[in-house]
């Protein structure tokens, strides 16, 4: 299933903040960048399971409202008679999934609210230093995805509009050629850090 899929990433990027420390303890780094703060294995595996709670019930809430928007828009164009407006769907389909993307940041920030008053034990990473590890965590088999998609994109272009001069096949190509020149390029820088660092590792 797509969503168990999606949930298990999310899961995987959300632990990713939590490091081991000493006598079975942890330390959790918000997006892996932010100072260390000490916290118990018990600590990590309650945010662990709150996160992945409340990922499906936005997931979930996502795709209800979804269907409902749809559902709703195909029975008003049946009772009107009238054609699908790409624009209004569009905007509609958009504004959903930005509200859930604006509630799965807040809930991914629940750790850093809840330990705010606890000291760090140490400094936050430099840019350097997430440079690396951003670089040692990405894969050329993500950046071809990556590339595929802005193709895909391209090929299928804007739906319900002729391949011609509209605003939309323009902004759809934009968007395709954007993502494959953004895979490119850090293709291109992830090939010259693994040349320099070739004993990295996480």
């Amino acid at each position: 299933m797509a969503l168990n899929g999606s949930v298990q990433r999310m899961r995987e990027s959300f632990e990713a903040q939590f490091e081991a420390g000493d006598a079975g303890k942890f330390v959790y780094r918000r997006n892996l960048k932010g100072a260390p703060i000490p916290l118990s294995s018990q600590e990590r595996e309650r945010f662990i399971g709150q996160y992945v709670k409340r990922i499906w019930i936005i997931l979930i809430g996502m795709v209800i409202a979804l269907l409902a928007f749809w559902g709703l828009l195909i029975w008003w164009l049946v009772m009107s008679g009238s054609e699908l407006p790409n624009l209004p769907a569009l905007i509609g389909t958009f504004f959903i999934a930005i509200i859930a993307i604006a509630f799965m940041y807040w809930v991914r920030g629940a750790p850093a609210r809840e330990l705010r008053d606890r000291s760090p034990v140490g400094r936050e990473r430099t840019s350097d230093e997430m440079h690396t590890i951003f670089m040692a965590k990405t894969t050329y088999g993500q950046l071809l995805a990556a590339a595929g998609f802005g193709v895909f994109i391209i090929v299928i272009g804007p739906p319900g509009h002729e391949r011609s001069d509209s605003a939309w096949s323009w902004f759809y190509l934009a968007l395709g050629g954007g993502l494959i020149l953004f895979a490119a390029v850090r293709a291109f820088q992830k090939w010259r850090f693994d040349s320099r660092h070739p004993n990295d590792v996480l």
